[in-house]
């Protein structure tokens, strides 16, 4: 358990030095002269550090060059309660152009049912409803590779929860996504 924290934490604590602050990379994208083509529909980005830009939406910008007429960036906490109430779930920020930042909130006994807080999100985004047939969900799928170089795990710990990474639950059978409606973009986490 011990070496699945350290290992979950050293993970976004690499994610966070490796990638960009969301809020200024979305304006300067959308009201630069060289802004990505729109495509109609919705990219929802599960799984996120908050105000930090998840790596499959740079992948998809990278490899796709383009942006969906809504994009949803969410980033989960779990609360120190069992259950957390509906109405304190999702927290939203507009971030303009399209694009919405949501802090999820769940309890250490619920796993995040993400549709479900599209659902109850989509009350403080008035410009946007949920439609499951509109909706692309993105999920980045990371390789943990052992390095020995982290400072917070010996390498023994670091080839542990590589390990333990590549047996853990896929991120779209955790949020309960449709499985027609993932798309999942790799990447590689040098600890």
């Amino acid at each position: 358990m011990t070496t699945w924290h350290k290992g979950r934490e050293a993970v976004v604590e690499r994610m966070k030095s490796d990638h960009t602050p969301l809020a200024p990379l979305i304006h300067s994208l959308c009201d630069g002269a060289h802004s990505p083509s729109r495509v109609n529909g919705a990219a929802v980005f599960p799984g996120g550090v908050v105000d930090m830009a998840p790596t499959a939406f740079l992948h998809n910008l990278k490899h796709n060059e383009v942006m969906h007429q809504y994009n949803i960036f969410l980033a989960g906490t779990t609360d120190n309660v069992p259950h957390v109430p509906d109405e304190k779930t999702a927290v939203v920020v507009d971030l303009g152009h399209g694009c919405y930042a949501i802090t999820v909130h769940h309890g250490f006994m619920e796993i995040p049912n993400v549709p479900a807080i599209l659902e109850l999100a989509q009350k403080q985004m008035p410009d946007w409803r949920y439609e499951p047939a509109d909706t692309s969900f993105f999920l980045a799928r990371d390789t943990i590779m052992a390095t020995g170089a982290s400072k917070a795990m010996p390498l023994w710990r670091e080839k542990l929860f590589a390990f333990l990474a590549r047996n853990a639950a896929q991120a779209a059978e955790y949020y309960s996504l449709p499985a027609n409606r993932v798309v999942e973009m790799g990447s590689q986490i040098n600890l």
